[in-house]
């Protein structure tokens, strides 16, 4: 998971940001349009920060 989260998290800051987040859901051939991530991002950002850290990374790549 940790590599999975370094690999996303291109500035090394330790958070994932919403251009990260885009690139690395284009990575994974996701498909989805601009709002599409919008409303993924905010919904895995779940401390309303603006920025992913690994644990809402972890629980968000736990979920079915």
């Amino acid at each position: 998971m940790k590599e999975e989260f370094a690999s996303a998290d291109q500035d090394r800051d330790g958070r994932i940001d919403f251009e990260e987040f885009a690139r690395l859901m284009q990575g994974l051939e996701a498909g989805m349009s601009g709002t599409d991530l919008r409303i993924g991002f905010h919904e895995i950002d779940t401390d309303s920060d603006g920025l992913i850290d690994f644990r809402e990374f972890v629980e968000w790549w736990s979920t079915d």
